[in-house]
């Protein structure tokens, strides 16, 4: 059930709050709720490369629309993965492959009113952190978050993984997967030796020892990603 004035819905009810205006989050008759109409849900998945991201240095970010109905979101956010370190040129030793990053998961409430400054919502992916060249650290993956109220609201944010830091084991570390809201999300892989880790967030691969210039670079981490889910039902 919805509020109608004439033949058009309600979008929002707002009050005097102050020197703003609040929010009326929920009207209900009874036991039961009219206002926001219940059930309603809309996914997305962002990713490094999706329609409408803008390049912002070493993540990408989009600014999608609040639904006006929405009174919650779910996060599921990866950063990107670390770069491999580069391999030894001297004493033939593998480069150490970057970290995974870490899957964080919340769920953020949407409580502005419509036209209010800091009813801002935005999401930012992060991109996997550059190989080290040989002889050199990885660089880390860059974070993933998603933000409401120009920062200064609430956040669900994942740091990228750390770069390889010395000599040793080649290959990235996995992301792993993550189960949440009903969701599954499978992590990226992490990538063999010399191997771009895989998205999302996979560690890349150390580079190859060698002697006499031989040594490789390590290997890119995987991209991050960010799933959100608006829901009408807090």
């Amino acid at each position: 059930m919805s509020i109608y004035v004439g033949d058009r819905e309600v979008r929002q009810i707002t009050f005097p709050d102050g020197t703003r205006m609040g929010r009326v989050l929920g009207v209900y008759v009874g036991a039961e709720r009219i206002f926001p109409p219940e059930g309603r849900t809309e996914e997305y998945l962002f990713t490094v490369g999706a329609t409408g991201g803008i390049a912002s240095g070493n993540q990408v970010r989009f600014t999608p629309r609040v639904p006006w109905w929405a009174v919650a979101v779910d996060v599921i956010a990866i950063g990107g993965g670390g770069g491999g370190h580069g391999g030894d040129g001297g004493f033939n030793r593998d480069g150490q492959g970057g970290r995974a990053a870490t899957w964080q998961t919340g769920t953020i409430a949407l409580t502005k009113s419509e036209g209010d400054f800091l009813n801002s919502f935005q999401v930012r992916v992060g991109k996997g952190g550059a190989g080290g060249s040989a002889g050199n650290a990885g660089n880390p993956g860059a974070e993933s978050k998603v933000s409401y109220g120009f920062d200064l609201g609430p956040s669900v944010s994942s740091q990228g993984g750390l770069g390889g830091s010395s000599y040793g084991d080649a290959t990235g570390q996995a992301a792993g997967d993550v189960s949440r809201f009903g969701m599954e999300f499978p992590g990226g892989a992490g990538g063999g030796r010399g191997q771009a880790g895989w998205s999302p967030g996979g560690g890349g691969g150390g580079g190859r020892g060698g002697t006499f210039g031989g040594a490789t670079a390590g290997a890119a981490g995987g991209a991050g990603s960010v799933w959100i889910r608006f829901r009408s039902s807090a």
